[in-house]
């Protein structure tokens, strides 16, 4: 599994209820994301929010689920990422939606860009590649060639230039989610 297996527990009895619970893009560490939100629900009081942010589908999420199929797992595996980019705020509030009926649920989309403009022209310095790999969570040099051009297609097409320079457009999203009682 990718996710962090730390246990992500209160004592109920000894624990305040809580007006509001922050998930700042954070649910990617999680081995069970949806259940650590869920879990998160029972300290809330009534009335209380919880806001939950994360990425939207994009570029980022199709690369790599595009890696988690393809990749030699010497180079890419996703047993050794940080957390599961595949998972987006879709997939989150899907699953909210489905399973907490006492959860009202309303979502924000925020257009967001990284400086990708050094790897889209194929500027060769120590930095092009940084940003690529850390979204990855990958060496990008180290995969195959077909995999670099398809990856560096992806990138190319969800950009925007601004000022002159490519910009990677992908969608960051605030969930809310208000428990009823």
């Amino acid at each position: 599994s990718s996710g962090i297996n730390a246990e992500f527990k209160f004592e109920e009895s000894k624990c305040d209820k809580f007006d509001f619970i922050l998930f700042a893009h954070s649910l990617y560490g999680f081995e069970d994301p949806h259940r650590a939100v869920l879990y998160a629900t029972k300290f809330l009081k009534p009335g209380g929010k919880m806001l939950i942010f994360n990425q939207g589908e994009g570029a980022t999420a199709a690369i790599f689920s595009y890696l988690m199929d393809r990749s030699d797992p010497k180079i890419f595996s996703p047993s050794k990422c940080i957390g599961d980019h595949s998972l987006t705020a879709e997939k989150i509030i899907s699953q909210l939606e489905e399973d907490s009926s006492n959860l009202t649920i309303s979502a924000m989309r925020e257009r967001c860009h990284e400086d990708v403009d050094d790897f889209v022209r194929r500027v060769d310095t120590p930095q092009t590649n940084y940003k690529i790999d850390f979204s990855l969570q990958a060496e990008y040099e180290r995969l195959s060639k077909e995999m670099q051009n398809h990856i560096y297609k992806m990138v190319a097409e969800n950009c925007d230039v601004i000022e002159g320079r490519f910009q990677w457009r992908h969608w960051t999203i605030g969930i809310v989610a208000s428990f009823e009682v």
